[in-house]
């Protein structure tokens, strides 16, 4: 008896259907291993064309923004990995987006951070001054920085710096939306200008004959040279600059003059914070107001 069902539940077994294969590993993400922080993410070298992602991002961005201008729009960039700030650190979160503009010379917000303190020039990330910002970039990263004033004379340096491949740190008035805003400086803020938009209207179009447009906007051009864009910065009618700023992991679009307007509004010091916990200098605020920070290669 013992043996006869033994092997009738042998022959059950037998007829039954074989076991699945184990399903595949899930990806890394899932496997416990949390995600590197944007801030911590390496940068090995400077990226040296513009990405497919950030060319739709800006053709998607252009579609929503300028849908009715009846112009061709030139668009460069150079590549960033955006890193999100913590805290009062804005100016150090720009600066660390800009290193990775020079090769081999990624610095973290750690890194910088720690070189400001040493430097007396913050006490928890706040930076006041846009000279102490040059002298602390050209510290820690060994490029050349230099602030240029009167930013409305001079915006044709910011563009051109833009265009040899180099980044700018501008200060300026942040909205809710971290866009440009005129309250006083109440939330003044840093951003790093990396691109622009460039609209050259439809008289000035045969500069334009040498290169292709993007394939979905026939107005859009998407340039890989600076080089080449810097030959049609003096035919735009107007100019929108691409920024990243440590508060979202998405590029800004701002007009350029909005962008120094707001720079120049920079007058009163925020009370979201004591001043006993912050640096500032004995001017205020003025070392802000219609300043930026140009970075280049030591020639």
């Amino acid at each position: 008896m013992f043996k006869f069902d033994m092997q009738n539940k042998v022959e059950k077994k037998e007829l039954l259907p074989p076991i699945p294969p184990p399903p595949p590993p899930p990806p890394p993400s899932r496997l416990g291993l949390s995600n590197p922080k944007i801030s911590e993410m390496p940068c090995e070298s400077t990226p040296t064309v513009c990405k497919n992602s950030h060319f739709s991002e800006i053709s998607r961005k252009i579609g929503h923004l300028y849908m009715d201008k009846h112009l061709n729009i030139v668009s460069f960039c150079k590549p960033v990995l955006p890193v999100i700030q913590e805290g009062p650190c804005c100016g150090i979160v720009a600066l660390s987006m800009a290193s990775q503009f020079f090769p081999n010379r990624h610095k973290t917000v750690e890194e910088i951070l720690a070189a400001a303190k040493l430097l007396e020039f913050t006490k928890k990330g706040e930076m006041f001054s846009a000279f102490n910002m040059a002298t602390l970039a050209s510290s820690v990263i060994g490029c050349e920085a230099s602030v240029i004033s009167n930013l409305s004379s001079n915006s044709h340096d910011i563009l051109l710096n833009i265009c040899r491949g180099y980044p700018v740190l501008v200060p300026y008035d942040a909205d809710k939306n971290h866009e440009p805003c005129l309250k006083r400086g109440q939330n003044a803020h840093w951003a790093i200008l990396c691109g622009m938009c460039l609209f050259v209207p439809d008289d000035h179009s045969s500069v334009l004959d040498k290169f292709t447009a993007d394939s979905e906007m026939s107005n859009v051009y998407n340039m890989v040279s600076g080089t080449e864009t810097e030959e049609i910065l003096n035919f735009a009618s107007e100019t929108a600059i691409l920024a990243y700023q440590g508060k979202s992991k998405h590029f800004g679009l701002w007009d350029l003059d909005a962008l120094i307007q707001s720079n120049n509004n920079l007058v009163e010091v925020s009370n979201k914070y004591s001043l006993d916990d912050m640096i500032i200098p004995s001017c205020g605020l003025l070392e802000l107001n219609d300043k930026a920070v140009l970075l280049k290669e030591k020639m």
